[in-house]
């Protein structure tokens, strides 16, 4: 451990319980410095970041200067699990840079907790209860600043957790490539050597103790919480008489002399025992006196019993086993009466839903599937996507096993309009299935032929993403369902405009104007005449289009979704530009840059605002502001977005390389991409893809991007250079 304090890496202490991990960490730890303590309970796993949510409060309460000084927009972003800091929720997070930015406060408030003179050392004890939230926001910040103990850094931090009761995915797929990467050792604690059992008896100051240490090894393995236990009830049972050992208990056996220390016990404390057992991370005092039926004065006494037992410490267990031994002596009818105590008290205390379901999972599974709702919707909204696909897996669980198809279908419903923000692949298609399976109505075929499309039309498989909504569309051809009708008809659209079949995709858009008219839905209508305009530019037409464009303008301007306008008025400069209105397409582009400043979570949109701003640039031969707008862009794109990258790396010298004029590309600019999802083609075109600096080639500059775009994204957005597909608002 030394050794990786010295390297600024992360320390995984794993061993088997009662070894003496926890113990180790800690006592290195108040070696380094000051000791912030994250310990993990049994329910966290379940609970997006209620691991990190009680340890910021645990930081908070013991320096409240530090919540003081918290800037205001870390404030807002912390609210997010910690609601008592602003008096508005804040909104959900609606992308993946929102989630960043919120990961971005949890890292400021970590280096201002971790700022001063002293310097301080984390133990996260109990990983393996830790939940993927928390772990997902640490690893992070550990990204993010390459170590951790240095200045400017993270603190040193030591991650303790059982061996084998980590998740697969945990272990293997995050901490096992973190030691790989250099960021983390794996350290594992084994039991005492004889010598090392003979040293913890003599640090006990015992008479005559030592000597017991050979038996003491072959009863407890070494494990040093067992040998502790063991010697605890021989001693209280008369075992031990002048430093000799009177008789040892039959071998393996440890938990029954924990067992044995419960039954001497008082009921009361045995029974606030056993509800601490149940109630897990939600016992503290007055769900104790409510479930008990009693003050939490009346506790007092048993409280502290449990305390001097050393069965307790504060409101939890003092050890996992401990917690283990009093879980076991629990009669199933008990715990199932106790889980339904606990469910009631945290519904009448407005607590966070999946701590409520996850006690009536235990007792009455039927009324856990409300809160697993309303569980996924809160994983939505701080775009936990995995976790609110889990919560709604459970409740899609229950209800078949139920056999309430009505209730099954929804939540595959449900669980569907999740999963196409992180899974289109065969999972999620054979979801769809399950969906088409229980789909007893025309209109659900229609429903499940909706979700088959948009899953389709996010891989970009335009001709069969149609063919999907078409016959959603032919389900639904005598049923008054108006807005699936709609839905459906978008779907189809956006199919039509990704293959380029423009004619049918303007009948699509005509139709779906007159039905947005006859509701008296403007704005709607505005988008699908501005749409119209895209399918027009496709048709070279772009005086037609831009007279959608005009029509639907009066509209548009004054909608309240920032996004469309951007849109529209992307899409409104590409088609200005096309007719040679340089002056007028800039303009329109400037706009668009107007209405994208001080938006979050919009990095995709916002990269391609600068590629097209670019082009304007380039249209007016202000070849200097072209090449900066495109260095921004690509500063922007993360390396992981190759495909972006290209392009903006493209049109580098398309923008500079006409006549010679411009600067140097950036460093990296014609590095080949990979695009796996290209049939045929994992890297640009090689006749193609050549250097077109410093010749100032356009056609060469041309045919690079002309080959490049036929392996881009075939989804929305990309079909004809800078144009934008407009979303319904």
């Amino acid at each position: 451990m030394e050794e990786a304090f010295q390297k600024g890496q992360v320390v995984f202490l794993r061993g088997e319980p009662g070894v003496g991990k926890t113990r180790l960490a800690m006592d290195f730890a108040a070696s380094k410095g000051r000791v912030v303590l994250l310990a993990a309970r049994q329910g966290d796993v379940a609970i997006p970041y209620s691991s990190y949510a009680r340890s910021l409060r645990e930081s908070f309460a013991e320096r409240p200067e530090l919540l003081q000084n918290l800037p205001a927009w870390v404030r807002r972003e912390v609210a997010r699990i910690l609601p008592e800091l602003v008096q508005d929720a804040p909104p959900p997070m609606l992308s993946e840079a929102n989630k960043l930015r919120f990961y971005d406060a949890l890292a400021e408030i970590t280096l201002l907790s971790h700022s001063d003179d002293l310097p301080s050392v984390q133990v996260s004890d109990d990983a393996q209860y830790l939940d993927r939230a928390s772990l997902e926001a640490m690893l992070y910040q550990l990204n993010k600043y390459g170590g951790v103990g240095g200045k400017g850094q993270p603190p040193f931090t030591i991650e303790i957790y059982r061996r084998g009761e980590v998740a697969a995915e945990i272990e293997q797929g995050i901490f096992f490539p973190l030691v790989e990467a250099g960021l983390a050792v794996l350290l594992d604690v084994e039991p005492l050597q004889p010598a090392e059992v003979e040293t913890l008896l003599g640090s006990l100051e015992v008479e005559g103790v030592q000597s017991l240490s050979p038996a003491l090894i072959r009863y407890t393995g070494g494990n040093p919480f067992f040998v502790l236990e063991t010697l605890k009830s021989l001693w209280e049972s008369g075992g031990i008489r002048g430093g000799k050992l009177e008789r040892l208990p039959l071998a393996g056996k440890v938990k029954a002399l924990i067992t044995r220390r419960l039954e001497r016990l008082s009921p009361l404390a045995l029974n606030l025992a056993r509800l601490a057992a149940v109630a897990g991370t939600d016992f503290d005092p007055e769900l104790a006196a409510a479930v008990m039926r009693t003050s939490p004065l009346a506790l007092t006494g048993p409280w502290a019993e449990l305390e001097e037992a050393q069965i307790l410490q504060g409101n939890r267990f003092a050890h996992d086993l401990l917690f283990e031994a009093v879980h076991e002596m629990l009669p199933a009818p008990i715990e199932a009466y106790l889980h339904r105590q606990v469910a009631q008290f945290l519904e009448a205390c407005q607590a966070h839903p999946a701590r409520i379901a996850s006690h009536w999972l235990e007792s009455e599974p039927s009324r856990a599937i409300p809160f697993l709702l309303q569980a996924a919707r809160q994983a939505e909204a701080a775009f936990q996507l995995v976790e609110a696909a889990g919560f709604y897996q459970q409740a899609l669980e229950l209800a078949e096993a139920q056999g309430e198809h009505e209730q099954a279908y929804a939540l595959l419903e449900a669980l569907s309009q999740v999963m196409i923000r992180f899974d289109t692949g065969q999972r999620h298609a054979a979801l769809v299935e399950r969906m088409l399976a229980l789909a007893d109505t025309p209109e659900k075929q229609g429903r499940a032929w909706l979700r088959e499309a948009i899953r389709l039309g996010e891989h970009g498989f335009g001709a069969e993403a149609e063919a999907a909504a078409r016959k959603g569309l032919e389900y639904i051809q005598q049923a008054e369902v108006l807005e699936l009708r709609v839905r459906l008809l978008d779907a189809l659209a956006q199919s039509l405009f990704v293959q380029r079949k423009t004619a049918d995709l303007i009948a699509a858009l005509e139709q779906l104007r007159d039905i947005h008219r006859a509701q008296g839905d403007e704005l709607q209508a505005a988008i699908s005449t501005s749409r119209l305009g895209i399918a027009f530019d496709q048709l070279e037409r772009h005086r037609e289009a831009l007279a959608f464009y005009q029509e639907a303008e009066p509209t548009l301007r004054h909608s309240a979704d920032r996004l469309v306008q951007v849109g529209f008025h992307h899409n409104r400069a590409v088609c200005l530009a096309a007719l040679g209105y340089a002056e007028a397409a800039l303009e329109a582009q400037l706009e668009a840059q107007c209405l994208l400043e001080g938006m979050q979570g919009v990095l995709g949109r916002r990269v391609h605002h600068l590629n097209n701003l670019a082009l304007r640039y380039y249209d007016l031969e202000r070849y200097a502001e072209a090449q900066q707008v495109l260095e921004e862009a690509l500063a922007l794109v993360p390396e992981e977005w190759g495909w972006t990258r290209v392009l903006a790396s493209i049109r580098w010298p398309v923008c500079t390389g006409y006549g010679g004029r411009g600067g140097r590309p950036p460093t990296g600019w014609a590095r080949p991409w990979a695009r796996p999802a290209c049939p045929g083609a994992t890297r640009p075109p090689t006749a193609s893809w050549k250097p077109c600096w410093p010749t100032g080639k356009a056609r060469r500059s041309l045919l690079c991007w002309s080959a490049w775009r036929r392996c881009l994204p075939s989804g929305r957005g990309w079909p004809m250079a800078g144009i934008c597909w407009l979303e319904p608002a």
